[in-house]
C-alpha cells in the first residue's frame, strides 16, 4: 500500500516510539501501549472523504455525489423517469428510457440545473443533457 509523502514522517515517528516501548515494556506490552501513543481516534466519515477525494477524479466525485442525492435533486417523478448517466466537465447527462421523454423533460433542463446548483453547490452544474439508454 503506498502512503503520501506527508504521512512518513508520522509513520516513522510511531515506528520509532513502538521500539522504544518494546525495549521499555517487552514486545507483548509494547503492542497495547502503542494506543496511548498515536493519534486520537477521527469519524470514520471524514476518514473514508479524506481517502476517496485522492482516489477519484473530480468528475467521478462529483458523478458519485449527484447520484446519491438524486432524488432529493429531482424529486421522486423525475428520478423515476431518469437515472444519472454521467457528469463530465460540470455537464450532467441523464439517461431516459424512451426519447419521448427527451421531449417531455426538455423544458424542464434549467430547471434541473438550478435545483442541482441549489442543492449541490452554485458551480456544481453549467449544463443538462439528455440522453435515451
Amino acid at each position: 500500500m503506498a502512503f503520501s509523502r506527508s504521512k512518513i514522517p508520522a509513520l516513522k515517528k510511531r515506528r520509532d516510539t513502538y521500539r522504544l516501548l518494546a525495549d521499555w515494556y517487552g514486545e507483548e506490552r509494547a503492542e497495547t501501549e502503542i494506543a496511548a501513543h498515536t493519534s486520537k481516534p477521527r469519524v470514520l466519515g471524514e476518514v473514508l472523504k479524506e481517502v476517496s477525494s485522492e482516489l477519484l477524479s473530480p468528475d467521478a466525485a462529483d458523478f458519485a455525489k449527484l447520484e446519491t442525492q438524486w432524488e432529493a435533486v429531482a424529486g421522486k417523478t423525475v428520478a423515476k423517469l431518469t437515472k444519472v448517466v454521467g457528469c463530465v466537465d460540470h455537464v450532467v447527462i441523464l439517461g431516459v428510457r424512451h426519447s419521448a421523454m427527451v421531449t417531455e423533460l426538455r423544458p424542464s433542463l434549467d430547471l434541473l440545473k438550478n435545483r442541482i446548483n441549489q442543492v449541490l453547490g452554485k458551480d456544481f452544474c453549467r449544463e443538462v443533457r439528455l440522453t435515451v439508454m
